[in-house]
């Protein structure tokens, strides 16, 4: 699914009400969360950054001029498998 927020409700933790909403409801039925964001979006990179996202993958997945960073979001102990020495590595590695 797309999600975008309206530019008259950003900055108004409409997106961060929306994620937790997403991970509430998928907790339980799906291990993680993927999602991907175009490079040239970098606020809403970091957006799911903070949000708990890790960047995995840069490659253009839609247009072959720009490319786009595939994230992952564990929903459960996985998350806890990484420390977050290596959270780190990988997000400076994929982006």
């Amino acid at each position: 699914k797309n999600f975008r927020i309206h530019p008259r409700l950003r900055m108004r933790d409409f997106g961060r009400f929306m994620l937790k909403q997403l991970e509430v409801e998928s907790k339980g039925r799906y291990d993680a969360l993927l999602v991907d964001v175009r490079s040239d979006q970098p606020d809403t990179l970091r957006f799911m950054v903070s949000q708990g996202f890790m960047p995995m993958l840069n490659a253009p997945l839609y247009d072959p001029h720009v490319s786009d960073i595939t994230s992952i979001k564990f929903l459960g102990k996985e998350d806890s498998l990484l420390t977050a020495e290596a959270k780190k590595v990988i997000i400076a590695n994929s982006i």
